[in-house]
């Protein structure tokens, strides 16, 4: 058996003052269009299809969409619920029910298992926080490993999750150490369970049994340098194949005024020029501005935020971190020395000791 899987498009959510709209359906005409060549026997999604409900009008049309594709090209189909599709909890109900109606595709909110081939498990295991159970989280998870049992001595589990991980080593090193509703080691680490794939985190990792799935497109700056995939699963040969999912470039431009006016001008020149040469029109742009009060009157702020949307095309809104010259200063002698000598050298550097009180407060 073949199974493709991906996580966490969280639909409805801007980077900003970006509309991801367009990179979400991006990323789904990619799935869909690995789904068409590899012809997977089974699709699972692990959790966070939306980011919330709101505006459900128009963010369940991409989802439905895909869900239509599943229905006619996959032979079974299991979206788990995450943390970030939200119950409503007084009928329990939220975006993903829309998919109900689609007799192969079926909504995980609960802690399920599936026979699918000679000896072969699948678990499937949501967000419990999210679940329609009754049972409290905890009890949820906890009693995961009691499912094993049930197993044959020589099955082979495979899990997929929307968890967090509780201190699981993975080549001497704690990948992720959470303890609130954490999927628990017993269960990553049983000789039952051949592989765990995780959503939830969007940062692709590898291990020798756990894969962090990662998202398939970029969500926020933070995973500007992430590479972005999906995962096909062959049950019979036990091997995992990445497939690169390609989805918009980030860019961050800092422009640290503070530290050097002339120097830092060189790039916002540059940036400014007509002669500017770069493929980037399809980059989401941040650009970070530190710069000095006084300086502010030297920065044409208008100009620049326009030459960004020119060059980039999609630009993450311009931050001005606007700070006076000694709050600045403090705050980089803390980042280097203890806060005590770090007052110490700031009142030195100014020569005034009425700023020992203030400068404390810098230090937090």
């Amino acid at each position: 058996m073949k199974i493709l899987s991906t996580s966490d498009l969280h639909i409805g959510i801007n980077l900003g003052d970006y509309d991801r709209k367009h990179d979400v359906e991006e990323s789904i005409a990619a799935v869909m269009d690995l789904i068409t060549e590899h012809k997977p026997n089974m699709f699972v999604f692990a959790g966070d299809m939306f980011h919330s409900n709101r505006n459900l009008t128009e963010n369940v049309k991409p989802y439905l969409e895909l869900l239509n594709f599943l229905s006619a090209h996959v032979d079974q189909s299991y979206l788990l619920v995450g943390n970030h599709d939200l119950v409503e909890q007084k009928g329990k109900t939220h975006a993903m029910d829309a998919g109900e109606e689609f007799e192969n595709v079926h909504i995980v909110s609960t802690i399920e298992s599936h026979h699918i081939g000679p000896e072969q498990y699948l678990m499937l295991v949501p967000h419990v926080s999210r679940s329609k159970s009754d049972i409290s989280p905890e009890e949820q998870l906890a009693s995961i490993p009691n499912c094993f049992v049930d197993y044959p001595e020589s099955a082979k589990v495979y899990v997929f999750s929307h968890c967090n991980i509780n201190a699981v080593d993975m080549g001497g090193q704690v990948l992720f150490k959470f303890n609130h509703h954490a999927l628990p080691s017993e269960v990553i680490n049983h000789p039952k369970v051949k592989y765990v794939f995780n959503g939830h985190f969007h940062k692709p990792v590898d291990g020798e049994r756990l894969y962090i799935i990662g998202s398939p497109q970029r969500y926020t700056m933070d995973e500007k340098d992430d590479e972005k995939r999906v995962l096909l699963i062959d049950t019979d040969t036990d091997e995992v194949q990445s497939i690169p999912v390609p989805c918009r470039k980030m860019i961050e431009h800092n422009l640290d005024f503070i530290s050097d006016f002339d120097a830092t001008n060189n790039l916002y020149d540059l940036l400014m020029s007509e002669d500017y040469d770069a493929n980037v029109c399809d980059f989401i742009c941040k650009a970070v501005i530190k710069i000095k009060e006084e300086d502010m009157p030297k920065f044409d702020f208008k100009a620049f935020e326009a030459r960004l949307n020119e060059i980039y095309g999609y630009v993450y809104k311009p931050h001005i971190l606007m700070q006076r010259e000694k709050r600045i200063r403090i705050k980089e002698l803390t980042t280097k020395d203890d806060p005590e000598d770090a007052i110490e050298k700031f009142c030195k550097e100014y020569d005034q000791d009425r700023l020992i009180e203030r400068a404390k407060t810098y230090t937090g």
